[in-house]
C-alpha cells in the first residue's frame, strides 16, 4: 500500500469502516512512513475535536430541497441511479477535500483550549521536558547553545544521528525554505538526547528528542501526568504560550518530541506535520 492509497483510507480507518484484511497493510505503511504517521494522527485528532465542539445540526428540509434542485439544474445530465449529491460525500475521489478539511480541524486543535492550562516553566521539574526544551530555545537564540554540525542539506544531519548511534528514530522534517539545519546530542543522566535547530528566516525551529522509555514518572526525564495523558489520547500536546515561545510535543515510533520557537503553533504544525 503507498502513500496515496493510505491517505485514502484515512476516513475509513478513523470510522472503522476499512476490511480487517487491509487494515495490516495501512498500518504497516505507517510504521514505516512517518510522514503518513503523523498526517493520519491529525486527521484523527482534527475529527474527535470537531465532533466534540461542534454539535450537528441537521439541514432543514426546505433548504436541502432548493440545494439538490439547483445541482439537477446546473447538472441535468446526472444519472438519477448516480446522483451527484451521493458522489460529493464519497471519500476517496475527493483527497483534497479531505486535506482541506484536516486542517480546519488542525487549526481548530490548536487554538481551541486543550484543558490543561497554568504550566510554567519556573514551577516544572529541572527533568521536565518542557522545561528543558524552553531553556534549551532561549540559549540557541542567545548564541549560547550551539550545534554540534551545522549543514544545508537534510540529509547530512541525518546521517550525522546515524554515525552517532542514537539508538532510537530521530525526526529530521525536510523543512522548505530552511537556512540551515544544526544538530547535536548529549547525555541527561541515562538519557541520550538528540537536538535539531532550524533557521527559517527570522525564526528559529527547536525539537528535542529522545526514547519514550525514559520519560515518565520514575524515568530520567518527567512530564505533568496531564501532558503525559494528552499523548496517550491524542498523540499531541500543545503547551500554553509562553512570552517567548510556543511549545508543540508529539510521540512517534517510539520517540517523543518536543518543537520550541517563536513561530505561531499554526505555523509550527504545518511545518512539522509534512515531511
Amino acid at each position: 500500500m503507498d502513500c496515496r492509497e493510505v491517505h485514502d483510507h484515512f476516513g475509513d480507518v478513523i470510522d472503522r469502516e476499512l476490511p480487517v484484511t487491509l487494515r495490516e497493510r495501512f498500518f504497516t505503511h505507517l510504521r514505516r512512513c512517518p510522514r503518513c504517521h503523523i498526517e493520519y494522527l491529525c486527521e484523527f485528532v482534527g475529527k474527535i475535536l470537531v465532533r466534540k465542539h461542534l454539535p450537528h445540526v441537521r439541514t432543514p428540509a426546505d433548504v436541502q430541497s432548493a440545494i439538490i434542485h439547483e445541482i439537477q439544474i446546473a447538472d441535468p445530465i446526472e444519472s438519477p441511479q448516480n446522483p451527484w449529491l451521493i458522489r460529493i460525500f464519497r471519500r476517496h475521489p475527493f483527497p483534497a477535500i479531505a486535506t482541506g478539511i484536516a486542517s480546519i480541524a488542525l487549526v481548530l486543535y490548536f487554538i481551541l483550549p486543550r484543558g490543561t492550562h497554568g504550566l510554567s516553566v519556573a514551577g516544572l521539574a529541572p527533568n521536565d521536558i518542557i522545561r528543558q526544551t524552553h531553556e534549551n530555545f532561549m540559549l540557541i537564540r542567545k548564541g549560547e547553545l550551539t550545534p554540534a554540525m551545522v549543514s544545508c542539506e537534510r540529509d547530512l544531519v541525518v546521517g550525522f544521528f546515524e554515525k552517532n548511534n542514537t539508538r532510537f528514530a530521530v525526526a529530521v522534517p525536510q523543512m522548505e525554505g530552511c537556512d540551515w539545519y544544526g544538530a547535536t546530542t548529549n547525555e541527561f543522566g541515562d538519557a541520550l538526547t538528540a537536538h535539531v535547530v532550524y533557521k527559517l528566516g527570522n525564526d528559529y525551529l527547536y525539537l528535542f528528542q529522545v526514547e519514550k522509555t525514559k520519560v515518565g514518572a520514575q524515568a530520567t526525564l518527567s512530564l505533568p501526568e496531564s501532558v503525559l495523558a494528552s499523548l496517550r489520547e491524542t498523540g499531541w500536546y500543545t503547551d500554553i504560550d509562553h512570552a517567548e515561545c510556543s511549545i508543540i510535543l508529539w510521540s512517534l515510533n517510539g520517540t517523543l518530541c518536543a518543537a520550541a520557537s517563536t513561530m505561531s503553533k499554526e505555523r509550527m504544525l504545518a511545518l512539522l506535520s509534512y515531511r
